[in-house]
């Protein structure tokens, strides 16, 4: 029989969850991400739930200013009733994101009459080992140096173009982007014949005991696409951040690009969750 566990407060939330979501650091990072935000009185929490029953399946929902998360490591009819009728479509005021399981999300909005899209569709990958048996292509990988701004600046806005085309390109923190990476030492290039083929960033702060490191920005030119660089590239970052100690490296793929999963694939990541961003129009 499902029931709903309420918090009053953010801190009973977390207190409650804290150790499942470190657990699944990589489904919950966003919702992670909101403690300091909420610490700092810069978000508001306007609900928090779980929602439970005898076999051990969760719901979590988490619903802050514009975003409303829901997560799930599985969930029945039952349930999904109780999430509904917790969610109220209508107080939410267009745009508003809902996050999360892509399943359990796509259940609840068949019973939404709004307009609504979908936004972003993902995959959430895992590795801990990386594959040995990958077709290697010859390049140079590095770490990104000052000297490559300009070029990476420009990979960072067509990335973020790529990724989000109905967002408007801002050079300027472009490039902002590009030199927090190189200065922390945390943006590397594979080059051949002294062009940059593919960047990356590993988005982990490595004064944080608690973060986990996770692929961002990977992005390589036109021209050098479906080469193997790509490729090269995350396995060696990937197998030299394992070798200092990390247990895991995650990211997150858009799965409308099936050769970039495909690469992800070959070089040892294993995907984990079904991850939706629906938008009420």
């Amino acid at each position: 029989m499902a029931s709903i566990l309420k918090f009053n407060t953010d801190k009973e939330f977390y207190d409650h969850n804290y150790e499942h979501m470190v657990d699944n650091y990589y489904i919950y990072l966003q919702v992670l991400k909101y403690i300091p935000i909420l610490v700092e009185k810069k978000a508001k929490v306007f609900a928090a739930f779980n929602i439970t029953d005898e076999n051990n399946n969760l719901i979590i929902g988490f619903h802050v200013s514009y975003n409303y998360y829901i997560f799930s490591n599985g969930w029945t009819p039952d349930m999904l009733e109780l999430l509904a009728k917790e969610v109220h479509f209508d107080m939410h005021k267009p745009p508003y994101h809902f996050i999360g399981k892509k399943d359990l999300i796509l259940e609840l909005f068949k019973r939404n009459t709004n307009q609504w899209h979908v936004y972003k569709e993902r995959l959430i990958y895992e590795c801990y080992s990386v594959n040995n048996q990958y077709k290697k292509v010859k390049g140079d990988v590095q770490n990104a140096s000052l000297y490559d701004i300009d070029e990476l600046a420009e990979m960072t806005l067509a990335y973020s173009k790529e990724e989000y085309p109905e967002k408007e390109g801002d050079i300027e923190k472009a490039y902002g982007q590009a030199h927090h990476g190189i200065t922390k030492k945390k943006m590397y290039v594979v080059k051949k014949g002294g062009i940059i083929c593919s960047m990356l960033q590993v988005l982990i702060d490595f004064d944080s005991e608690d973060e986990k490191p996770i692929i961002g920005s990977l992005y390589t030119i036109p021209s050098a696409r479906n080469k193997g660089y790509a490729s090269l590239l995350l396995h060696t970052v990937t197998e030299g951040f394992l070798k200092q100690g990390f247990e895991v490296i995650g990211l997150l793929s858009d799965v409308t690009n099936p050769a970039s999963n495909k690469a992800f694939l070959n070089v040892g990541y294993q995907p984990i969750y079904d991850w939706i961003d629906i938008v009420v129009d």
